[in-house]
């Protein structure tokens, strides 16, 4: 089962694509985050994402991925710990979801065990991602309990 306790840590960041992401994009200023929406059909990207050794296409492909990519790392639907299906423990399934009792069995809350400042940053950065996605309408597919958006 899912321990809480296994969170993401400085020493295994190189295993995530979004703890990578992190460490290439932590020292960007905010602001760059947050072009102006390109007219025309050019699509509408935050950052430019490279995947090395992806059959990804165009501009956007490897964008969308990188936000699918991440949105799997973050909560699996497969809570094993194994090599395909690795998770940072940043969100960890709500107490329905891991009881499977109740309204919002399929929701995931932010890991109360997640306390150092490394981890902290990451929330902060997830937090970045989340407003990129919101502007460039590229989903982040987190199913987060009502109670989050209040």
């Amino acid at each position: 089962l899912l321990n809480p306790k296994e969170i993401a840590s400085y020493k295994n960041r190189d295993e995530f694509v979004f703890t990578r992401a992190y460490e290439q994009l932590k020292n960007v200023s905010t602001t760059l985050f947050r072009p102006i929406k390109p007219t025309g059909s050019d699509p509408f990207l935050a950052f430019e994402v490279v995947l090395k050794g992806e059959l990804v296409m165009g501009e956007g492909g490897p964008y969308r991925q990188f936000f699918a990519d991440i949105s799997q790392e973050l909560q699996p639907n497969n809570i094993s710990l194994t090599s395909q299906h690795k998770n940072l423990n940043l969100l960890v399934p709500s107490p329905n979801n891991y009881s499977k009792l109740g309204e919002g069995r399929d929701k995931y809350v932010i890991n109360p065990s997640a306390k150092e400042s490394y981890q902290l940053a990451l929330f902060e950065f997830l937090g970045i991602l989340m407003g990129c996605s919101v502007r460039t309408g590229t989903h982040l597919t987190l199913d987060l309990p009502s109670l989050f958006w209040k």
